[in-house]
């Protein structure tokens, strides 16, 4: 099957969402998009190997089906198919245009460029470097050109399709399907950096660390600044310009205050703690990591993972996207208690000083259940008198105020503390013995334990739809096709890969954020349940076997602690691969753990058992890194 044939079977497929309609794989090593896009791919959709903004983009009819006929148009990033002569700016220098006079001053808004231009690796970029303020933009009323017909002129636009992104450093600019940095002047301020974006058709500018000191910018900003917080500045104090935030944030929405041309994105990466840009190489990964998210997740990424990842979930999901709008909450959702932190006291076999505690962490745990929860797409009604039917229930998005006796609830105490909720009630509450809520997945868990609960109180959804499962099949993808490009070496792929995480673990966190765009806290518990109730059937599986199979008696083999989803396992093997125990799956998968550090018992014996162990291993891991152990 080829691209035309793979967008003519979508579309005729009728399927409710084109993802139904296809089979998602990848190849270990990176190859051609069948889109013609440039960059490197290793998804593949029906065996077609295609990016999946491609993929929609395709769909869309937003760029030509690539066929077996060799196209007149040359596609961006793409070379001709028969040796043209180049009329680039970095094979050809252009003509200088004309600097503001020397010994003049300069008109009010005019902007001009640093006298000490960036030097690449190939030399002085010399009279390359124009004043991007020579070709007009000044406020209205600067020059005698400005106003024509009583309007003001608008600044001269770049020629061709409008790009994604830029991303410009020490060498110059690099754009996308370049294979050297573009020689651009270096941007005095804010003005001259929007002329920039606006000169080469970008919708953001990306501003590479390493610039910086050329800029005269902080190189860091004060910790207690977030990346959202503008910084005040000379570089972003232009009379021209309408900036939003005002000063100097990780990313700054420029326009003209006139309003005269669209508004460019000038991305400030270093700024961002919130992903991983900053530790970006240089300008060319780092360029190359913004386009290989957007085309492996059908999204490109704007202003913050949480911004990005909302997007996402807006434009993928299976149901009216109108329903994850804010809506009416039970009294409970948002203010739930989550088992996320456990650990127990040695058993005897294990307790000698020379064993070691490995750590493994469960790749995507919370992410990779979105396809599997179910939404509320219609109002909770609370129901007083319910009782929990698993059978019924299971499917049902739900809040269930639920007791369980302290003692004889048949719970293994080897394994996770499935009653936390209700300990915590006892220790805050004014007397012991309080029910506290659950959701749904976490009940069902009991049943399934057979453990004896008796139920308070519910608000049980009137509908429930699984209304994430695009997004989940997107994550999915885009996950294999970053990680394969992360361990095949491919430039930016280890960068994106990181950012990718970063995109879905903030979107889950900013459910639950009051004041959201998307504020459904009810999502964020639902993910942290299920995924906490998989981790627990899987640890039990790995230590007492399977229910279904009455000779699996597991390897007896319990985990030490539990830190949402990370899992500590105490063993004599100073090798954590064979020291896992049999059914802990180990691997870059998602539903396979990673090994994340190993230590020896001796260090962290004296936290074991205690709220505290998670914190004392990860600072004694710091504490042996820094030693040089």
């Amino acid at each position: 099957m080829d691209l035309a044939e793979l967008i003519k079977t979508v579309r005729a497929s009728g399927a409710a969402h084109p993802l139904d309609a296809v089979d998602i794989g990848s190849s270990p090593e990176p190859g051609a998009c069948a889109a013609g896009c440039g960059l490197p791919c290793t998804m593949r959709i029906n065996g077609v190997r295609l990016h999946m903004k491609c993929f929609f983009d395709q769909l869309a009819g937003t760029k030509p089906v690539a066929t077996a006929q060799p196209r007149t148009v040359k596609r961006e990033g793409e070379q001709p198919a028969t040796p043209a002569p180049q009329s680039t700016q970095s094979q050809q220098p252009a003509k200088p245009a004309p600097r503001v006079s020397e010994g003049v001053p300069a008109k009010a808004g005019a902007l001009n460029v640093r006298t000490q231009a960036p030097q690449s690796d190939g030399g002085s970029q010399g009279d390359n470097k124009r004043a991007l303020g020579d070709e007009g933009a000044c406020s209205s009323g600067s020059t005698p050109e400005a106003k024509r017909g009583g309007g003001h002129r608008k600044t001269p636009r770049g020629t061709g399709p409008m790009r994604p992104a830029g991303a410009l450093d020490r060498n110059g600019l690099w754009l996308p399907g370049a294979a050297a940095a573009e020689p651009v002047p270096t941007p005095i301020d804010i003005a001259a950096a929007y002329q920039l974006g606006l000169k080469y058709q970008l919708r953001q500018l990306w501003i590479h660390p390493s610039l910086h000191e050329q800029l005269d910018i902080p190189a860091k900003r004060d910790l207690t600044l977030a990346p959202t917080d503008g910084l005040e500045h000379e570089f972003t104090a232009s009379e021209s310009m309408v900036c939003d935030p005002g000063g100097l944030a990780a990313w700054v929405n420029v326009k003209a205050i006139t309003g005269a041309d669209r508004r460019v994105a000038v991305v400030f990466p270093a700024y961002e703690t919130r992903c991983d840009w900053r530790r970006a190489r240089d300008g060319q990964s780092l360029l190359a990591a913004i386009l290989m998210l957007g085309a492996e997740l059908g999204e490109n990424y704007y202003l913050s993972p949480n911004e990005t990842g909302k997007a996402l979930v807006r434009r993928t999901a299976s149901s009216d996207p109108a329903v994850l709008g804010e809506a009416d909450m039970p009294e409970p959702a948002g203010d739930l208690v989550h088992p996320h932190l456990w650990a127990r006291h040695l058993l005897d076999e294990e307790d000698d000083d020379s064993a070691w505690v490995h750590r493994y962490d469960l790749n995507g745990a919370q992410p990779s259940v979105f396809g599997a929860i179910y939404v509320a797409t219609a109002p909770y009604g609370h129901v007083p008198d319910a009782t929990f039917e698993p059978k019924v229930h299971k499917n049902s998005a739900g809040y269930w105020l639920v007791n369980i006796p302290r003692e004889g609830h048949g719970l293994d105490p080897r394994l996770p503390d499935l009653l936390k909720p209700l300990r915590q009630i006892d220790e805050r509450g004014k007397s012991e013995g309080e029910p506290a809520w659950f959701c749904t997945d976490s009940v069902v868990l009991l049943a399934e334990r057979g453990v004896p609960f008796t139920i308070h109180d519910a608000y049980i959804a009137d509908s429930s739809v699984r209304i994430l499962r695009k997004t989940n099949d997107h994550y999915r993808a885009a996950r294999t096709a970053l990680l394969a490009a992360r361990d095949s070496d491919v430039p930016g792929g280890a960068l994106a890969y990181g950012v990718l995480k970063s995109v879905f673990t903030s979107r889950i966190g900013d459910f639950a954020h009051e004041g959201a765009k998307i504020y459904r806290p009810d999502i964020r518990d639902a993910i942290i349940a299920r995924a906490a109730a998989n981790q627990y059937r899987r640890l039990r599986t790995i230590a007492s076997g399977k229910d279904s199979d009455p000779n699996d008696r597991g390897t007896g083999r319990f985990p030490l602690a539990v830190y949402e989803d990370a899992v500590y396992y105490v063993s004599p093997d100073p090798d954590p691969v064979s020291a896992a125990p049999a059914g802990l799956p180990l691997g870059t998968e998602l539903g396979q753990y990673s090994h994340e550090a190993s230590l020896q018992l001796s260090v962290v014996r004296e936290h074991t058992g205690t709220r505290n162990f998670h914190r004392s291993y990860t600072r004694a891991l710091r504490g042996a890194m820094k030693g040089g152990r």
